[in-house]
């Protein structure tokens, strides 16, 4: 990339800054800029239709890296917010009635939300840290019960909200699970947990592969033992179309400046795309 102040082409600022989704949740400019794929909104209505109208709570979104689902998990978690400004927002962005999103998030006063992002550690302690701090009692990192439990009486404690469990790079953990031994049946106490709890308790995990991949070098019973427990979970792939990455990246590049040739390039620019909608009617009209 040529960087060249006086370049007439450079990458927007706001292409440049990924998402840490424990400290960038609740900041009011959080979802400044963010740009809303087709993909993105099936994926959150799947998720919506299975909240309202099924008993399914724990759920894995997986995608390549890069993909935007660290995004997508700031803008789920803000539609929950206690923040009335920051969820309508994040209800504008997602062009779907309230009633819509209400069906499945419904609240009054916004949900208790634990953001936590995954590391070389086991998930009870990363949960464990995030309960203790929502509720400024001491939980026991050590026992994956009393954490569960803990879980649960926060959700059934205001049945007109609820508990939301995002975990991005929930793979950290997993791969944490594998090289000290963790016990993945905790994910299955987790999921089992958020399915019979009376109250809301929804757990989302942001993932690049399944969980069996991560098991990839264990052996074959622990393989299939981790694929057991994945099913507990409903996977929600998030993979954006060829069309959906040529409009981002057209709005990644600013061009300012250009010389006189600008009127041809244009020209030239319209040309093509003109073209290339004729044959994909579907397209986006920003094309």
């Amino acid at each position: 990339m040529n960087k060249d102040t006086d370049s007439p082409i450079h990458i927007s600022s706001k292409f440049l800054r990924s998402v840490n989704l424990e400290s960038d949740y609740g900041r009011p400019d959080c979802l400044d800029n963010y740009i809303l794929q087709s993909s993105t909104q099936n994926l959150v209505n799947t998720l919506n239709t299975h909240i309202a109208t099924s008993s399914q709570r724990a759920f894995t979104i997986t995608g390549p890296y890069g993909g935007g689902k660290s995004s997508l998990a700031l803008l789920i978690a803000s539609l929950v917010s206690k923040d009335k400004a920051l969820k309508a927002k994040a209800f504008d962005l997602l062009k779907q009635s309230d009633e819509g999103i209400n069906a499945a998030w419904k609240s009054s006063n916004g949900w208790s939300v634990l953001p936590i992002v995954g590391k070389r550690e086991s998930v009870e302690e990363s949960i464990a840290h995030a309960l203790s701090q929502q509720t400024n009692t001491k939980i026991d990192k050590a026992n994956p019960s009393l954490i569960i439990a803990e879980l649960i009486k926060q959700a059934e404690k205001y049945p007109e909200e609820g508990v939301l469990v995002i975990i991005d790079e929930l793979g950290k953990f997993l791969e944490y699970a594998t090289t000290n031994e963790g016990d993945i049946y905790f994910y299955q106490l987790l999921a089992e947990a958020a399915s019979r709890c009376k109250g809301k308790l929804v757990v989302l995990g942001i993932l690049h592969q399944s969980f069996e991949q991560y098991a990839s070098k264990l052996g074959k019973s622990a393989q299939e033992e981790w694929s057991k427990i994945q099913g507990r979970w409903l996977d929600l792939p998030l993979v954006s179309a060829t069309d959906e990455t040529v409009e981002l990246v057209g709005k990644a590049i600013q061009i300012k400046g250009l010389p006189k040739t600008q009127k041809k390039v244009d020209k030239l620019f319209e040309v093509v795309a003109n073209s290339v909608q004729r044959r994909r009617p579907n397209l986006s009209k920003n094309f």
